[in-house]
């Protein structure tokens, strides 16, 4: 039967020599170490990554890091050579002629001392602007108090304010005095009009009653022992007044709880 199935001898050795014996594995494979030329090539590739300029899109942080230290080594590289060159520059006018050498060193400090005066002028005129950034917030805010209207020896008018009170202690001068000026100790004589910030009703003024009140400053609420000093006798002021430094969660009298107070103050003598 066998005989039948090979054709032939060389068949059948053929067919032993490859199943019964199976051919070899193959020989590993062996990495090669790393060369001093393989090792310059690789250190040659990562200096060529920061000798290319840095690019302007970054896609990822990777990317995004090795932008930044390759603007950095080209930077260092830039003032490095900026440096040498004013260094040789120098150096071979200085041999060349002493003077002009000097005369070069003036103007060299005169355009450092122009930039940094620029520099300088640049940052003040920055202050100011902030400065006057913030006076126009404060204008704005000063622009949502109520309108006072009325001559010096009048009863003055008020027109009723809207929107949201302010939170803090509001003032302003409507009429400039020229006469004596309020401190924390004294004793005022006053004509004043008060009007509440929820309704814009006259609470109560003195001008109805002819004669002006005379008090010491240090017994009425917060808001005009902070409001007041500084006037000067014959000014008018507008005192706006939170609630906590009036008359609070509480009230008094006509004047409800938490209430905004609006006050226009005519100062007429100082004590």
């Amino acid at each position: 039967m066998m005989g039948s199935f090979y054709q032939c001898n060389n068949c059948r050795q053929n067919f032993e020599s490859t199943v019964g014996n199976p051919p070899p594995p193959p020989p590993p494979t062996v990495v090669p170490e790393p060369t001093a030329d393989s090792r310059s090539r690789n250190t040659m590739n990562r200096r060529m990554i920061y000798d290319s300029p840095p690019s302007s899109g970054v896609r990822d942080k990777a990317a995004g890091a090795d932008n930044y230290w390759r603007a950095l080594v080209w930077s260092f590289r830039i003032i490095r050579r900026i440096l040498l060159v004013t260094y040789f520059l120098l150096r071979y006018i200085y041999r060349r002629s002493k003077l002009i050498f000097w005369f070069t060193i003036f103007i060299l400090s005169s355009v450092i001392a122009f930039i940094i005066v620029v520099n300088t002028y640049n940052v003040g005129l920055s202050d100011i602007r902030t400065s006057y950034v913030t006076s126009n917030e404060q204008e704005t805010e000063a622009s949502g108090l109520p309108e006072v209207t009325g001559n010096a020896g009048e009863a003055p008018t008020i027109t009723a304010p809207t929107g949201t009170p302010p939170a803090t202690l509001q003032t302003q001068d409507i009429i400039l005095g020229t006469g004596e000026e309020v401190v924390a100790t004294s004793t005022l004589t006053v004509h004043y009009t008060l009007m509440s910030w929820s309704n814009g009703a006259i609470v109560e003024s003195s001008w109805s009653g002819g004669q002006p009140p005379t008090f010491p400053l240090s017994g009425v609420i917060s808001g005009w022992q902070q409001g007041l000093p500084g006037a000067k006798v014959g000014g008018r002021r507008l005192l706006v007044i939170p609630a906590d430094l009036a008359y609070g969660a509480n009230g008094s009298g006509p004047i409800g709880p938490n209430e905004t107070l609006i006050f226009v103050v005519d100062i007429v003598g100082v004590s």
